[in-house]
């Protein structure tokens, strides 16, 4: 089941780049990916690449884009964090710095479940928490919000919470304060919430 599963979905994601039309390709693997149980599902991702969904997310189309957001949200949720992190950090920092909201959030999502499952993992990934830290000062109030719930969750952490209060994540914590006066406040309710932790 999980190897028909594979080959269903791996023959889609093989067959999306030349597809003359990505948008019914795109439907095609979601379908089959919401097909296949959670479970299962974790046995099937390891075995197939979608590099290419993470092209998509480049395209005019918005229907398109969320279509990917979707298709990547529920591969991605069955990756465990850690190879999320080793074999994703540059689709994800792409994500997070890409132009339109839903495919910051299905990112931030993943970054936010690294911050939750392996907190330590995600502290040796600083470009993506400069990122992160960047995204307090987001014009989108959800992905701003989301942002702060990642360096939150970090700031549970001892460890965590000294490395975010030093070197270059202190002085990108300090340069996105001077934004805004709402940039200032998110700052500010975040170490207001990691302190009271402890």
């Amino acid at each position: 089941m999980a190897g028909d599963g594979s080959m269903n979905i791996s023959a889609l994601l093989d067959a999306l780049p030349n597809s003359d039309d990505p948008l019914k390709t795109l439907i095609q693997i979601k379908t089959v990916l919401f097909a296949v149980h959670p479970s299962a599902l974790r046995d099937v991702v390891p075995d197939v690449s979608f590099s290419s969904v993470f092209d998509c997310l480049n395209s005019s189309n918005s229907e398109e884009v969320q279509t990917c957001c979707d298709i990547l949200g529920r591969l991605l949720e069955a990756l465990q964090t850690q190879a999320l992190l080793i074999n994703f950090n540059e689709e994800l920092l792409r994500g997070l710095e890409n132009p339109k909201q839903p495919v910051r959030e299905v990112c931030l999502k993943q970054v936010q479940r690294a911050a939750e499952e392996n907190p330590s993992e995600l502290m040796t990934y600083s470009d993506i928490l400069l990122v992160i830290i960047k995204q307090l000062g987001d014009k989108s109030i959800g992905v701003a919000k989301a942002a702060g719930k990642v360096l939150i969750n970090l700031g549970t952490n001892m460890s965590c919470l000294q490395g975010l209060s030093q070197g270059v994540m202190l002085e990108k914590l300090r340069s996105v304060m001077e934004q805004d006066d709402i940039t200032r406040y998110r700052v500010h309710e975040v170490r207001i919430t990691e302190k009271s932790s402890f």
